[in-house]
């Protein structure tokens, strides 16, 4: 009778993780470990850049993203919970796509300028 053996992925990661930190010496795992740090926290160039940009580290756009994603929450409650912050920020992205139809993203002044006023009305300037 053949033996079905089942393990799921986040298991065997942790498997695999322990047999390899087990055959590891001592300053192996060190070297293991200040690599893996190194990578977090330093800036990289993406290969796919013709430009040579140098863009934020692993870590660093870990943390972006957690704020982004918070922010959308947080304007989403606001835009859900008060009526009248829907119907303005309705009517600036009608004015704001209005005036920069042409140029969206192109030099990046449409999202400067949108983020810029999403979080002036947000922390009380009403009157934007």
């Amino acid at each position: 009778m053949p033996l079905n053996l089942s393990i799921d992925e986040e298991t065997m990661r942790a498997l695999i993780g322990d047999a390899i930190l087990a055959s590891i010496d001592v300053d192996g795992r060190n070297a293991l470990i200040q690599a893996a740090i190194n990578y977090l926290v330093s800036p990289r160039k993406r290969p796919d850049s013709w430009r040579n940009e140098v863009y934020p580290s692993p870590l660093e756009e870990a943390f972006i993203q957690a704020v982004e994603v918070y922010a959308r929450t947080v304007v989403r409650e606001y835009i859900e919970t008060d009526p009248q912050v829907g119907e303005t920020l309705r009517a600036k992205l009608g004015e704001l796509f209005g005036g920069y139809r042409h140029k969206l993203d192109e030099d990046g002044s449409f999202s400067r300028e949108l983020n810029a006023w999403v979080i002036a009305y947000l922390s009380g300037a009403h009157d934007v």
